[in-house]
């Protein structure tokens, strides 16, 4: 079903995209772990006190954000990180049937010894591979940032005892003092696979949903739009749904609802079984949504099954002649 030739050649043409959206990827992963080592949790503690009133809008509470793993699971929410997935997704997915009708080179390609099925799955195996990987390095910049990056946290302070009453206090004639500690002994790289999986799936979801409107349009700038346009109404009913009670029925509407990176690395470094939970729950019992497995497979779900209607669509559809 996959031509190797049509393989190679989708591979080219999607190279240097992916190449720069990886290099950001993994530089930014790097730098945000970086940035998190240089402000201590005292620092940042103070900041979030004046920004109460933005914790609902938070996929976790300001008590679990200020832990290194809530602050370095953030990079997976940050805008750039999702217009990097975003932009390789719509652009690859539009590409593939839309894109080369308009171009010109569909009737081309098909009038070689090549079936339609080869066509869209060469196309669609380069897109999915580039999808998954570019969070693998994501993830990688993330490790190498763990890897190399140190804290300055508080010495071990030393303590006398009060004869009689048998207390102990911290010795007043000893100053405070500050060592510096490797990150990776406070975290690992490996507890932010949960983050970098989730983000692999949201682009395995908006791959399919620009696939399948490609199958049905002649035009790849009205596909783009179109696409676009899908993924900014998603992200305003997720704004919408967290920043009002009586809005939170909208959530019900947007896959972002099951993106929530940060909630998943601290529920599961909490509790490995969280992992497999159909809801994710506080301490308290409320339900935060679903849990990891299901979020995974709800999105995987709905990008395969775009990617399955595209390709029966793209094979029974009347091509038009080019322009």
């Amino acid at each position: 079903m996959i031509h190797l030739e049509l393989l190679r050649k989708n591979i080219r043409d999607g190279l240097w995209l992916w190449f720069w959206c990886a290099l950001t990827l993994f530089n930014l992963g790097w730098l945000h772990v970086w940035v998190t080592s240089r402000l201590d949790t005292e620092s940042f503690q103070l900041i979030l006190d004046n920004f109460q009133f933005m914790e609902r809008m938070l996929p976790v509470s300001f008590a679990e954000l200020i832990t290194y793993s809530g602050r370095i699971s953030q990079f997976y929410n940050e805008p750039v990180v999702l217009i990097c997935i975003l932009l390789w997704c719509i652009s690859r997915g539009s590409d593939i049937v839309s894109g080369q009708l308009n171009r010109g080179t569909m009737e081309m390609i098909l009038a070689q010894p090549e079936s339609r099925m080869q066509v869209f799955w060469s196309h669609a195996v380069v897109t999915l591979a580039g999808t998954i990987l570019l969070p693998l390095v994501a993830w990688c910049g993330t490790s190498a940032g763990i890897a190399n990056a140190t804290i300055t946290e508080r010495a071990p302070h030393s303590t006398v005892t009060i004869p009689l009453v048998d207390l102990e206090l911290r010795n007043p004639f000893i100053p405070k003092q500050t060592i510096a500690v490797p990150l990776s002994e406070r975290v690992r790289g490996v507890d932010f696979l949960p983050a970098a999986s989730i983000l692999g799936c949201l682009g395995i979801c908006f791959s399919g949903i620009p696939m399948l409107l490609s199958s049905l349009d002649r035009f790849r700038r009205r596909t783009v739009g179109i696409a676009t346009g899908i993924v900014l109404l998603q992200m305003i009913l997720r704004i919408a749904g967290l920043a009002h009670d009586s809005l939170s029925w909208l959530l019900n509407f947007t896959v972002f609802a099951v993106y929530n990176p940060s909630r998943f690395v601290i529920y599961i470094h909490r509790d490995s079984e969280a992992l497999t939970n159909l809801l994710l729950e506080d301490h308290e019992g409320v339900s935060q949504g679903l849990g990891p497995l299901p979020s995974h497979l709800l999105l995987i779900l709905i990008g395969v099954g775009c990617m399955l209607a595209a390709a029966v669509i793209f094979r029974r559809r009347d091509l038009p002649a080019p322009l």
